[in-house]
């Protein structure tokens, strides 16, 4: 059964060629749209527990589990009550989404995991006519759930590779899996018409245009010039505080401190932390407002950059020197394979920078399966030009700006 979708707000903030001096720029948010009713477009997901009381094992101290919660990154959910030991749950295809089981008084007892570090289903890769995926019996190993049936590889054709690189991306979202009670009041926050997120923008050196070629050569490595970390809040009243207080975990560069950027809306409203020259460590990060208090798990990400994905541009030039059109893959950031850009990444758009930070061009967005642009400007000088920045979100809503340098 469909609950009401949370009306959540899909920020597109793309921080350019400037981010490295702590500017950015964001597109004005707008509200998701609840998916058609038309079969199609829908997924069915099945299963069952191990015994009629979905008891799960000691660990739950048996607790019962009495409803499954699907949901994805943007706050959109639905939920079924377990019938008999069983459920099924609808869900959109798009996106990924997580599982997770509440009591009767909705309160979060487990989720569910593929294993492997993978614990979100990635429905963005989901097979071509698949219209339902049976878990069969769920086993509890204290509040992780594993299915005895694992779609991936099935219903979810994807790649070994790509499961590595996902279930790293994934590690955001999951924190939200592993605590969908992110304000601790003790209710899964989207069964209270509330939803919080955070996510993560990365500015990256990727690479350098040496000589006269026209396809940068990547950096070896590839590094991390830092980072700004945003939060949104989604709520059912439309009230959201001015600003929010922020602790990060040790040595992440976040101490007490106000968020920098709040974006305030009807639907949602996100609030945006200083610039930081560093990769974000691993813990909590505490947001406060008012008398919330919001505990953000963020996940290591030191190997960040050995599943950063990569939009590796090629120029192409008109007779005259002026640019033409901008080719691309997508590649792993050590160069070492490509990638099926539909496991990590949403949209992509491209932006041409000149001196002294000036933008010359900016494309319009891409989805992953547009790997070629035709600029509307074809009078771009390419010795006018200083840097290329391939700027993308990911499938979680993290925001990644890759620069190539001249």
């Amino acid at each position: 059964m469909k609950k009401p979708i949370l009306l959540f707000l899909l920020i597109f903030i793309v921080v350019f060629g400037v981010f490295m001096s702590g500017c950015q720029k964001s597109s004005s948010p707008t509200a998701v749209a609840t998916a058609g009713p038309t079969d199609d477009s829908k997924l069915k997901i099945k299963g069952s527990f191990n015994n009629v009381s979905s008891t799960g094992v000691s660990s739950l101290e048996a607790v019962e589990v009495a409803k499954i919660i699907v949901f994805n990154n943007e706050g959109q959910y639905s939920i079924s009550n377990v019938t008999d030991g069983s459920f099924e749950v609808s869900t959109d295809k798009d996106k990924p989404v997580g599982m997770v089981f509440a009591d009767v008084s909705n309160h979060y007892v487990g989720y569910l995991t593929l294993s492997n570090g993978v614990e979100s289903l990635p429905l963005n890769s989901l097979g071509d006519g698949v219209s339902s995926i049976n878990l069969g019996a769920l086993s509890f190993t204290a509040s992780a759930a594993e299915p005895s049936h694992n779609p991936l590889g099935s219903e979810i054709p994807i790649s070994a590779s790509d499961i590595s690189a996902y279930a790293f991306s994934n590690g955001t979202f999951a924190s939200l899996v592993n605590n969908p009670d992110v304000d601790g009041n003790g209710t899964i926050d989207v069964l209270e018409d509330v939803f919080y997120r955070y996510f993560i923008m990365y500015g990256v050196a990727g690479g350098t245009f040496n000589g006269t070629d026209l396809t940068p050569t990547i950096n070896s490595p590839v590094t991390i010039k830092g980072y700004r970390l945003t939060v949104v809040i989604a709520n059912s009243s439309g009230i959201y505080p001015a600003t929010i207080g922020m602790q990060g975990a040790v040595g992440s560069g976040i101490e007490s401190t106000s968020s920098e950027i709040n974006n305030i809306g009807t639907m949602n409203s996100s609030y945006t932390m200083a610039w930081i020259e560093k990769i974000p460590p691993a813990g909590n990060y505490i947001a406060s407002y008012d008398s919330t208090t919001l505990t953000f798990a963020v996940p290591d990400q030191s190997n960040i950059i050995k599943y950063q994905a990569l939009a590796l541009p090629t120029v192409i030039l008109n007779g005259d020197d002026t640019i033409h059109e901008i080719n691309w893959v997508y590649k792993l950031s050590d160069g070492s394979a490509t990638i099926d850009p539909r496991v990590l990444i949403d949209k992509l758009l491209i932006e041409i920078n000149g001196s002294a930070a000036t933008q010359l061009y900016n494309s319009p967005t891409f989805t992953t399966d547009i790997t070629d642009h035709i600029l509307t400007n074809q009078t771009i000088a390419w010795s006018d030009v200083t840097s290329i920045s391939m700027a993308y979100n990911d499938i979680f809503g993290n925001h990644i700006v890759v620069d190539y340098i001249k």
